[in-house]
């Protein structure tokens, strides 16, 4: 029950303290995670990661509306090229393409990205 709590607040801003959940289910930290892990995967749940998100992550918020564009526009023609060949379209939400598009909008201001 304490698990499913913690899923039904991720990505809002109303979650609760991690810490706080592992002593309210009365099992190890490391237990918590694992079910926690299960719980998400049995229920199909994603996190979505913001491009602003990974702006500040990689110190470089100022590139964001540019990376956006950059997603937005390879994103697009990916797709129309997959669907003119018959395929399906492939699934570019992630944050490996959000941050690669970070990564290139910096690169185009000749500006390094910040690592964490």
């Amino acid at each position: 029950a304490v698990v499913s709590t913690q899923s039904g607040h991720y990505g809002r801003d109303l979650t609760p303290e991690k810490t706080f959940l592992v002593k309210l289910a009365g099992i190890p930290q490391k237990q918590y995670k694992t079910a926690f892990s299960v719980v998400e995967s049995l229920l199909k749940v994603k996190h979505a990661v913001t491009m602003q998100q990974l702006g500040v992550q990689f110190s470089c918020s100022g590139h964001v509306p540019k990376a956006s564009q950059i997603h937005s526009y390879y994103s697009n023609k990916i797709n129309r090229l997959q669907r003119e060949m018959g395929h399906e379209p492939l699934e570019l939400d992630g944050p490996l393409y959000k941050a690669a598009a970070l990564v290139a909008a910096a690169k185009m201001k000749r500006q390094k990205t910040g690592q964490r």
